[in-house]
């Protein structure tokens, strides 16, 4: 495993990881509830015994010593045994994600080494091919574009890009110098690239930015709405919610936040949903922002 290339070695166990870390989430949500309400669990050393076991494999994961871990892991799901406790609301379906989507995911990724190795040499000539084959043809693309003097939508914010921070920033700086504040709008529909660009161009503190997970259409391109969930969370910036509607009736502003509240609240979702995105009933002028 040592011997992989570093990158694809960091991104296999990268993968394990993460689902490892949704195992130890699914596992501490157990114990939190277990102990919201001793009375309701038996055999409540059982869980303790699970997430000790569980955390003892994760010194090989940290090593990448993946024949350790995969033996340690494989004890743990030949040993653990977790309780149930059916009186207690939200434990049991917690238990039967834990094993659905925490522990089989790791299952399914863990094989021998040697069919791990043997499935790598073969599928490596295949792989080196795709590889290659997509490098000649944006090199072929990047070319055609330069020969007829076009450019793309990524073109255009990786160019804005280079040019604002060549010469040590020079002409970031001469933005900066200009601008007194910038307003992005649609902010959930920024890519990490063009929040970048903002930044270069804006003096700290003078970004204003709007927007609503909720309404992104551009992900195709690489928009992020987690950017904007991210931002608003650090300490250091200012956040005002936008909590009243002022152009629906209260029957649409009450469908739309029980059904937000399904389709985002999932599995595997890249958002979520929460109390601080409930919409409610608005008066006044219809100039004002909706949400």
């Amino acid at each position: 495993m040592k011997d992989l290339p570093e990158v694809i070695r960091r991104s296999f166990f990268a993968r394990i990881r993460l689902s490892w870390d949704t195992t130890d989430q699914y596992l501490k949500e157990l114990i939190g509830l277990a102990d919201s309400a001793p009375d309701l669990i038996k055999n409540r050393s059982q869980l303790d015994e699970a997430y000790n076991l569980f955390r003892s494999t994760e010194q090989a994961l940290k090593d990448e010593n993946y024949d350790q871990f995969r033996e340690l892991f494989e004890m743990f799901g030949t040993a653990q045994k977790t309780p149930t406790a059916p009186k207690i609301p939200g434990y049991n379906a917690a238990r039967e994600e834990l094993y659905k989507k925490g522990l089989e995911k790791i299952t399914e990724v863990l094989y021998n080494s040697d069919l791990l190795f043997k499935d790598m040499r073969e599928l490596s000539p295949y792989a080196d091919t795709l590889a290659e084959l997509t490098i000649l043809t944006m090199r072929n693309f990047q070319n055609l574009k330069i020969e007829n003097a076009c450019m793309d939508f990524t073109d255009m914010e990786q160019y804005a890009w280079e040019i604002l921070n060549r010469n040590d920033g020079e002409v970031a700086e001469l933005f900066r110098a200009r601008l007194k504040e910038v307003m992005v709008d649609e902010f959930q529909d920024t890519s990490y690239l063009q929040n970048e660009i903002i930044r270069t161009v804006a003096k700290p503190g003078t970004i204003f930015r709007v927007g609503d997970v909720k309404q992104s259409i551009y992900r195709f391109r690489g928009a992020k709405p987690a950017l904007m969930r991210g931002l608003a969370e650090e300490p250091e910036m200012c956040r005002i919610t936008l909590d009243h509607n002022y152009r629906s009736s209260s029957k649409i502003i009450e469908f739309s936040n029980i059904l937000f509240d399904r389709l985002m609240n999932i599995d595997g979702g890249e958002d979520t949903y929460g109390k601080e995105d409930v919409v409610t009933p608005g008066s006044g002028s219809q100039t004002k922002p909706d949400d």
